[in-house]
């Protein structure tokens, strides 16, 4: 079966990167020819894309400093981030007509998109390409992998509009049950829950594609933020100090002030501005201890039986469910669970976390092989 996947792949934060690629990976595995499709609008460059716009600001001499500061580490992280797609991905041009996807005379048995908030309307502006709500996929058979609605419930004005699009679909498959409440209420019809593709992949999988660059000879203590907390920082100083680690500190967020070190360099830490996803998973692999307040941070901890503290509440109050529901399906934690954030101990049960992974990893995989066998088409 040649099979087509859209997903915010170019998003360049490494949970969509590597998202991207363990779906992709999965696929091949099943024994299909497997492309993601290449579609990379202006907006989601300017809203995704690692770089800083220059602006003049006060005082101007300041901002052209910054800017000067950072262009280079700029340059560095995306090389790393295009180099991985570039390597482990198969990429497939695609045409825009009137806004749309088009792949010209190109025949795809199964389009399928992904796992990402696809389904968002105030993500990527509300993209029907992300819905396989285009003429080449509507004329072939389409289905979702673990996408996202990132809501509760669809706004009136938007329900006839959502209808439209994910109608048609030959199989649905969403990453949170208020996406199947949803999809129940909107179309009448049944989604699969199913983890995130990351999750798809074993240790071993994910070793295959972590780098060799790490190039750190002492025990070290990893900290991956997605939103910056002084919670965290702290926990993570405190514990390297303790215990005589060195700090390493990886940030998704690529803001000026992070990029330039400015709120880092009172921890004494070696900030890794410019990691590829491949080093990404080197720097989980050989950690001593993780401290992140990401979902995909306390996946990749999992997976490689780290320690780790997830803080999963975080300093505004806004809750990670993604990551309370993940450490309550692998049996860290009770359905109640009201702290702001989960660590491990010595007495961490890994072989009921590996086992209740592998439960998930089942149905994710028999979901995808049912998919791409519907219709008699394999």
């Amino acid at each position: 079966m040649k099979i087509a996947i859209t997903t915010f792949h170019r998003a360049y934060n490494y949970g969509a990167v590597l998202q991207c690629y363990a779906l992709y990976h999965s696929l091949k595995a099943l024994g299909h020819e497997c492309y993601v499709l290449d579609y990379w609008p202006k907006y989601f460059y300017n809203q995704y894309y690692i770089h800083a716009d220059f602006s003049i600001t006060h005082p101007p001499v300041k901002t052209w400093i910054n800017h000067l500061k950072t262009k280079k580490v700029l340059n560095e992280r995306n090389k790393g981030f295009e180099t991985f797609l570039e390597e482990y991905l198969e990429l497939f041009p695609v045409d825009i007509t009137a806004g749309q996807i088009s792949v010209g005379n190109n025949k795809f048995d199964l389009y399928v998109t992904g796992s990402d908030q696809v389904w968002n309307d105030r993500c990527a502006r509300f993209d029907r390409n992300y819905f396989l709500d285009f003429p080449s996929a509507k004329a072939s058979n389409r289905a979702s992998y673990a996408a996202s609605f990132g809501l509760k419930n669809i706004p009136k004005n938007l329900r006839e509009e959502y209808k439209n699009r994910l109608n048609g679909f030959e199989a649905y498959s969403v990453r949170e049950t208020d996406g199947k409440n949803i999809l129940e209420d909107l179309l009448g019809v049944t989604a699969s829950v199913n983890c995130d593709p990351t999750l798809l992949l074993s240790k071993c999988d994910w070793n295959d594609v972590a780098s060799n660059n790490v190039n750190l000879s002492v025990p070290y203590v990893l900290v991956y933020y997605v939103t910056k907390t002084k919670k965290l920082q702290k926990q993570a100083y405190t514990y390297a100090r303790e215990n005589g680690c060195k700090l390493v500190i990886l940030p998704c967020n690529m803001g000026i002030d992070v990029l330039t070190g400015k709120n880092d360099k009172s921890l004494d830490a070696e900030l890794k501005l410019n990691a590829s996803p491949a080093d990404f998973l080197s720097l989980f692999k050989y950690a001593s201890y993780v401290f992140t307040n990401s979902f995909h941070g306390t996946v990749f901890s999992l997976l490689y039986h780290k320690q780790f503290y997830s803080q999963v509440r975080l300093e505004d109050n806004k809750q990670n469910n993604r990551a309370l529901n993940l450490l309550y399906k692998v049996g860290l934690i009770q359905q109640n669970f009201d702290k702001d954030a989960f660590s491990t101990d010595m007495n961490t049960d890994w072989k009921l976390v590996d086992s209740n992974i592998a439960t998930m990893r089942r149905e994710g995989l028999n979901y995808l092989s049912a998919i791409t066998k519907s219709k008699g088409v394999e």
